[in-house]
C-alpha cells in the first residue's frame, strides 16, 4: 500500500522539496518531537540542518544518547 513512498529516497527528501502555495516558508524557532523513533529522528535531523532548535521525548536511553549526539538540545527519557 505504501510502496510508492519508498522509491530509493532518503527520509524527508521528498517532503523537504515540496513548496506550499498558501503556507509561509519560515520554520519555527523550536520544535518538540513526542516519540522520536525512526520518523521523528529523521524529522529532527532535517529541522536541525535548517537551524531549528529541537527537543525530543523518547523511551529509550540509547536513543536519547544518539539524539543528543545528533544535536537535539533537550532530550527527555520517559516511560509513558
Amino acid at each position: 500500500m505504501l510502496e510508492h513512498l519508498n522509491k530509493g529516497h532518503k527520509p524527508l527528501e521528498r517532503i523537504s522539496s515540496i513548496r506550499y502555495k498558501n503556507m509561509s516558508d519560515t520554520l519555527p524557532d523550536s520544535v518538540m518531537i513526542f516519540g522520536c523513533g525512526y520518523v521523528g529522528s529523521a524529522l529532527a535531523k532535517a529541522l536541525i540542518a535548517r537551524g531549528v532548535r529541537v527537543g525530543a521525548l523518547t523511551r529509550n536511553e540509547a536513543k536519547a544518547a544518539s539524539l543528543k549526539a545528533m544535536g537535539v538540545t533537550d532530550v527527555v527519557v520517559a516511560q509513558l
